[in-house]
């Protein structure tokens, strides 16, 4: 049995000694999770639209990559569908700079939001992020912000730069 088959994770929680240094971690963590998005504008509308996105992981990257690979539709279509799954809410902000709603009321690139688009027949989340953004270049900076915030663009200079 290894040291973590006695734990059970659905047990509870085991308390933090008080004296460990560890004590704070658990609340600790579970802040930084409850703030671990990015919100992003996208461009060029007059009223300024975001997008709040929650963190890619590597396993997301790959499958997209694997799935868009094999796409005969070329393109954006990667990114696009990458934004998509990583997307937690399509939103304004008030005067106040405030989002509007909750993040249970957003969209995302469902068929509600086709249907604010005007694009009611659109099937794919893919195509829902193409309709929402206008040019494959503005999905492709998206992306970029996206993966820089997540630390992909670090792990990739290094895991480059260890090939040399």
């Amino acid at each position: 049995m290894s040291d973590f088959e006695q734990y059970d994770a659905h047990a509870g929680e085991t308390p933090a000694a008080p004296t460990s240094g560890l004590a704070a971690l658990r609340t600790q963590r579970a802040e930084i999770k409850k703030k671990l998005h990015l919100d992003l504008q996208v461009p060029r509308y007059e009223e300024p639209v975001y997008v709040r996105y929650s963190p890619p992981t590597k396993a997301q990257i790959n499958r997209i990559n694997d799935r868009a690979s094999k796409s005969r539709d070329k393109g954006a279509f990667g990114e696009a569908m990458l934004l998509a799954d990583c997307c937690i809410g399509v939103f304004q902000k008030d005067a106040d700079g405030k989002p509007i709603g909750g993040e249970e009321d957003w969209p995302k690139f469902d068929k509600d939001l086709a249907a604010y688009l005007g694009e009611p027949e659109l099937e794919r989340a893919a195509d829902v992020v193409r309709a929402l953004f206008f040019t494959d270049g503005d999905i492709i900076s998206q992306l970029a912000a996206l993966t820089n915030w997540a630390g992909f663009a670090e792990a990739q200079a290094v895991e480059e730069y260890e090939g040399n």
